[in-house]
């Protein structure tokens, strides 16, 4: 299996649901962008990624929020 690890970028402007009272998005949502993410970039892997034989698994997540 061929996986490209070039920087892998995916435009996302936040909907109206992502934002918190203040306008800020909310912090859980960056979660879900990261796995909006994950999936496009292994979609635009040149390879079957999701088969009787290969399947993703993500076993952790961590976000530290400096500011």
């Amino acid at each position: 299996m061929s996986i490209d690890t070039a920087p892998f970028r995916v435009p996302f402007a936040p909907r109206w649901g992502d934002l918190d009272a203040m306008n800020h998005v909310n912090n859980a949502t960056y979660l879900r962008y990261l796995e909006e993410a994950r999936i496009q970039w292994l979609n635009a892997q040149d390879t079957a990624w999701f088969d009787a034989e290969n399947a993703p698994v993500l076993a952790s997540a961590t976000v530290n929020y400096r500011l």
